[in-house]
This record gives structure tokens, sequence and C-alpha cells, in this order.
């Protein structure tokens, strides 16, 4: 399983057991600052698309200004972790790196949601996302106490299997890259769903099988990179190995 595990989060991440949550001795397939993205950017459109379902109007369009500028404060703590950290001038932890990685996934999250909802047949461009303070509290506020949330359940999800904590922070990786390839290859006409079930099915099929070439492609290049600046050693032996 572990290395099940690895081969998926392998081209996106350097996979340091030090930097990685652990269940049962089962390490997750990318590191604690990783989960915490794809774990806020997957939260943040489940959501996005709860909220958007009690909508009369379904929104279609980017947030407001004001929205995007809390979005964009929202990446700064976890590039001030990661910067002053790799620098050396602080140590930092990964319940740090889990919970600035969170706030930036929100904010990924919640700036490609309404793109992905637009692409409903029902959805009106001319309403803003989240154009309200409410529903842009409810938006960010829901999205973080959720990843809290899956974070301190890890103990438990431990006791149910050890399988079952990483397999859900897999499953939050695939959300994120899958909705990217969604919104790229909707940018075609030949691919955009336009309220069609086939055309739908056609768009989520090239969006996992896309997907699938992205694995392999970024851990084969990962694995070259290694092997040609390190000597073939791994991460772990450069970083722990001294």
């Amino acid at each position: 399983m572990q290395n099940i595990l690895y081969f998926f989060g392998h081209g996106f991440c350097h996979q340091i057991p030090a930097r990685s949550f652990e269940t049962g001795g089962l390490y997750f397939a990318v590191c604690a600052r990783d989960t915490g993205i794809h774990m806020g950017v997957a939260l943040a459109l489940l959501v996005a698309f709860l909220l958007s379902t009690r909508s009369k109007r379904k929104p279609g369009d980017i947030p407001p200004v004001r929205v995007l500028v809390l979005l964009g404060l929202l990446v700064v703590p976890m590039a001030f972790d990661g910067l002053s950290s790799y620098l050396g001038f602080r140590e930092t932890t990964n319940l740090i790196r889990y919970f600035t990685g969170l706030c930036t996934g929100i904010a990924v999250g919640t700036l490609i949601a309404p793109l992905l909802l637009a692409l409903r047949r029902d959805s009106d461009r001319t309403v803003k996302a989240f154009n309200t303070p409410v529903t842009a509290a409810l938006q960010l506020l829901s999205s973080f106490a959720l990843g809290t949330l899956f974070f301190f359940a890890l103990p438990l999800l431990e006791g149910l299997s050890s399988y079952v904590a990483p397999l859900i922070a897999l499953t939050a990786l695939f959300v994120f890259v899958g909705s990217i390839n969604l919104l790229v290859l909707s940018i075609s006409r030949r691919f955009a769903p336009a309220g069609s079930g086939k055309r739908w099915a056609i768009l989520i099929g090239l969006t996992l099988v896309f997907l699938l070439a992205e694995v392999v492609l970024m851990g084969a290049i990962h694995h070259l990179l290694l092997s040609v600046f390190t000597d073939g050693r791994t991460l772990t032996q450069l970083f722990f190995e001294r």
C-alpha cells in the first residue's frame, strides 16, 4: 500500500517521511504542507458546490475584488513559513505546514470553484461568487473547519484503518489536479460540456486520462532529476543520512 501511495504522489512532492503525516506506519502520498493544500482545495470546492445549490441564481463569475484580496492574504502564511524555514531563520512543524497549506488550498479552491460551476448549464455568469460577506465567510470558515476536523480526526481514522486518512488525502490530490485538467480541457469548444451528458462524460474521461498521464510523467521526471542531481540518493538520505 505504501508503494501505491508513493507512486501517485511521487511526481508532486519530495515525500520526506519526517515532513509527512503517517497513520499506523503508513505515510501519506505527499508531505504535510501539500496535504493541507490539497485538502483545502477539495474542501473549498465541496463547500462552494453545496452553497451554490442553495442559491436561486447560480453564480458563474469569479469572486469580487475584496474577496480576491482576502484570498491572496491567505497564501501569505504558507509563503512566510516555507521561505523562513528553508532559509534557516526558524524551525517549522508538520502542524504549521498543514494549516498554512490548508489556507493556501482554500484560497485556490475558492478561486477556481466558480470557474468549475460556470460549466453547468444553469450557471449565471453575471453573478459573482461569494459576493456578500455572509457567503464569503461561510465559504472560507466552513472549508477551514472541515480541514481542521480532518486533522484532529486522524487518530480516530487510524483506529478505523491505517488506510483511511492517506486515501482521503490522496483523493484530495486527485480532485485538485483533476479540477485543473477539467478547466484546461473545457477551454476547447470541442470538449466544453455545454450541458450535454455525453460531453460531460467525455470531458471527465479525458480528465482522468490526463491525470494518470501526469502522475506517470511527473513521477518519471522527479525520479530522473533525483538520479542526475543527487547521485541516485533519495531526499531522505540527503537530509537525514549526512
